[in-house]
């Protein structure tokens, strides 16, 4: 069973032009113009061609996780609010998670995350207290008071 790798379009470009040039179709110059790279660059692409396969022709960090893990800082944010801030608001709760703990939680993170696990229920608008005059079929209905 062959492994699936997954490639953007400029690395399936980039392993056409490859095999091309490691069936001796085509030059490394002209896989240069073709790539728009300097041949340098393709020397440098088809070595690691060469050693990897169609996988080397990809970006080094396709396929990890980025720096920008929070589900860490998620799970204990919401520990902390289950634990100590509960009922309190999204901004407020995210300033004193974000000074207890250290990490920048931003208010809004913090409310999508808690209404993802329900803790957080959309309030209701109140209707509004005044309501308008009808108004009068023609000018100077009104009564007037002297």
């Amino acid at each position: 069973m062959k492994e699936v790798i997954r490639m953007t379009r400029k690395a399936m470009e980039r392993a056409k032009v490859m095999e091309m040039i490691r069936t001796k179709k085509i030059t490394q110059r002209k896989g240069a113009e073709k790539l728009g790279l300097s041949v340098r660059q393709v020397q440098r692409i088809y070595q690691k061609y060469l050693e990897k396969g169609d996988e080397g022709l990809n970006h080094g960090l396709v396929g990890r996780r980025g720096n920008n893990n929070k589900d860490e800082i998620r799970e204990l944010a919401l520990e902390l609010y289950r634990k100590n801030y509960q009922g309190w608001g999204a901004v407020l709760a995210a300033e004193e998670i974000t000074r207890e703990t250290g990490a920048k939680i931003c208010s809004q993170t913090l409310y999508r995350w808690l209404r993802e696990e329900g803790l957080w229920e959309r309030r209701k608008k109140t209707p509004k207290h005044r309501l308008r005059r009808p108004r009068k079929a023609s000018f100077g209905e009104m009564i007037q008071k002297a």
